[in-house]
């Protein structure tokens, strides 16, 4: 199965398990939310009643019903506050894409992304393909193979994580409406609505940037100077995994698990790269050095 069936598999199998998980939880959620209710309002009118000059606010005991009402409805209310409006955002720009793309088919446009994002100059002048440079050494080898392998599981990882890490949001908002009517705690509930909102959004914006990705000329450009072509992939690699900041800027508050996604990834390459670029280009200069001599 190529990776757009397997996650529509994965989603098939987790999304009624996850569901059901939800509906047997909810009730004690329910239970608990109608403890901290009945706290919540006790502490208002009590404080209303040591000073009656304050007014009591209508809000304290209208929020009560909404957070019950919004339990009990529940996955009706995620799925037409989120679920839906992203799904049509997501088909919006999945058409667009294919579109402008010239690709109609979904698996072949994965597949020209892949092709775009995991190549690299491999011809040039004489001895100065990618591969001729990274016979020189065998650590710049070990270097290019895990570019190459990052480049290949890329855009699956963020869909990996975006599949799993959207079902941890779907759970804990059942836990997040109940908690939000704790004195101080009334953030959480904005903070997890637009983080949902916001690892929803990831595979819209990866999308876009697999269609820009796939738009570059990038098996038809021939550089002078071939590790431009690893540069190229680099960046490619870096830009997929910033697709959560990218998301984030579309709300409001953006996911703190999205802002971490791909942080520790993007610096381990950046520290084996920093190494291994250094010591292939004091290996590219050496072997030119050697063939003027000759």
């Amino acid at each position: 199965m190529d990776l757009i069936q397997v996650v529509e598999n994965f989603e098939t199998t987790l999304r009624p398990k996850i569901e059901n998980f939800v509906t047997e939880i909810l009730p004690y959620a329910m239970i608990l939310g109608s403890g901290i209710v009945f706290i919540f309002v006790g502490y208002k009118v009590m404080r209303y009643m040591a000073n009656p000059e304050d007014r009591l606010d209508p809000y304290a005991i209208i929020q009560p019903v909404l957070v019950l009402a919004a339990m009990t409805l529940y996955k009706d209310l995620i799925d037409l506050l989120l679920l839906q409006p992203v799904d049509l955002i997501g088909q919006i720009i999945d058409a667009i894409a294919l579109q402008t793309s010239g690709i109609n088919d979904p698996n072949n446009f994965e597949l020209a992304f892949r092709g775009s994002i995991t190549h690299v100059q491999s011809t040039g002048a004489e001895g100065s393909g990618v591969y001729d440079i990274m016979q020189i050494n065998p650590f710049l080898e070990i270097i290019h193979l895990l570019i190459y392998f990052v480049a290949s599981v890329a855009g699956g990882y963020i869909m990996f994580r975006q599949l799993i890490t959207k079902y941890i949001y779907l759970i804990l908002g059942v836990f997040v409406l109940p908690l939000s009517l704790i004195i101080g705690n009334q953030k959480v509930l904005s903070s997890w609505f637009f983080g949902f909102l916001s690892v929803l959004l990831w595979l819209p914006v990866l999308k876009i940037i697999k269609m820009i990705i796939l738009l570059l000329p990038v098996t038809g450009t021939s550089f002078t100077d071939v590790l431009l072509s690893v540069a190229l992939q680099l960046v490619m690699i870096f830009t997929i995994l910033q697709v959560p900041k990218y998301a984030n800027m579309l709300v409001s508050q953006g996911s703190s698990i999205g802002n971490n996604v791909g942080k520790s990834v993007a610096e381990g390459i950046k520290g084996g790269m920093k190494g291994g670029m250094s010591k292939m280009a004091k290996s590219v200069k050496n072997s030119m050095a050697k063939s003027a001599k000759k």
